[in-house]
């Protein structure tokens, strides 16, 4: 079996290739759309026998050559142009060209290309963010109304349709993981997860007592991204396509998440100082409806947002 993801560099498509690879007789290959030598070079360590190439698959008929060419039978489409929250506003004005281009002109050539290679299967990883204006605490499932507000969400969104109106005109095995925040050890830095780890790891070493966020009182619904690999491996399995929430379901404060990540590390807590750095007041989340995906995928998400932490932290330090 031939599997091609695109965005291979991410921390899902780690935690896909690497439970892909360790079933027998699968051939994985990656295609990113630029050069990347210390990304290259990082990812070799952990994945020595996937296949490689730099394409731009923005290019229709760059995108037919390669697909052509591997003839894969299983695609995951994970590649996304996207930062934290606090820089989401900058790339809309920066990136806005970058974003369509990647989450729905690719997904177009994709579904193109599938529509005459008919045993090919499509899975295409979609966000939250497509509901982000719908009111906070709002449970959000399947057939919630799409509510994007910045060019990540409605280009992902417009990927989405793309895949949605395909499946059901042309009878195609496409599928939509539509996630929810999740985070693991090879998340980028500037991500609330990471920073809060280093932080952590900082008060382990005894170079400081304080955990700075950006508002300790906000709310998150967040799952292990090794986690989400899995739910999107069962979606390209499944017997019949469709669209998934993955997301933990549950809603959690990041100052009891920390409370509970230092109290199992055993710091005393009491000795460390929380300080929100621009707001003090409660900021409720989107919580997801992963139902669907349990009952018919059999998936759900496990570890609780402490147990993630303290799995970053770990990986930073010697602790056991």
């Amino acid at each position: 079996m031939r599997i091609l993801v695109i965005g291979p560099f991410g921390q899902d498509a780690h935690f896909l290739l690497s439970a892909l690879s360790a079933q027998p007789a699968i051939k994985l290959y990656g295609v990113n759309h630029r050069e990347s030598p210390e990304k290259i070079e990082f990812f070799r360590k952990f994945h020595p026998s996937v296949q490689i190439q730099v394409n731009d698959l923005t290019r229709k008929s760059e995108c037919k050559g390669i697909l052509d060419a591997i003839n894969p039978h299983y695609i995951f489409h994970l590649a996304a142009v996207h930062s934290s929250v606090k820089k989401m506003t900058l790339l809309d004005d920066k990136k806005k060209a970058a974003m369509w281009g990647c989450h729905h002109t690719i997904t177009e050539n994709l579904v193109d290309w599938i529509t005459y290679n008919g045993e090919s299967r499509l899975v295409y990883a979609a966000s939250s963010q497509m509901f982000a204006g719908h009111k906070p605490g709002a449970s959000i499932n399947e057939s919630s109304l799409p509510f994007p507000v910045n060019e990540y969400g409605k280009s992902k969104f417009a990927g989405w349709q793309v895949i949605k109106e395909a499946r059901e005109s042309r009878g195609l095995h496409l599928s939509c993981g539509i996630l929810f925040n999740h985070t693991s050890e090879f998340s980028k830095p500037e991500f609330l997860f990471p920073s809060l780890a280093r932080q952590i790891v900082q008060i382990i070493e005894g170079n400081q007592n304080v955990i700075r966020v950006k508002n300790k009182f906000s709310f998150i619904d967040i799952s292990y991204a090794g986690e989400i690999a899995l739910g999107l491996i069962a979606m390209a399995k499944s017997k019949y396509p469709g669209d998934y929430i993955l997301g933990s379901g549950t809603s959690n404060e990041v100052s009891k998440i920390l409370e509970a990540t230092i109290t199992h590390l055993g710091l005393d807590f009491e000795k460390i100082s929380i300080q929100s750095t621009e707001t003090l007041s409660e900021q409720l989340c989107l919580v997801s409806n992963s139902t669907k995906a349990h009952e018919n995928l059999g998936w759900k998400s496990v570890l609780s947002p402490d147990q993630i932490l303290i799995k970053m932290v770990r990986a930073k330090t010697k602790l056991k």
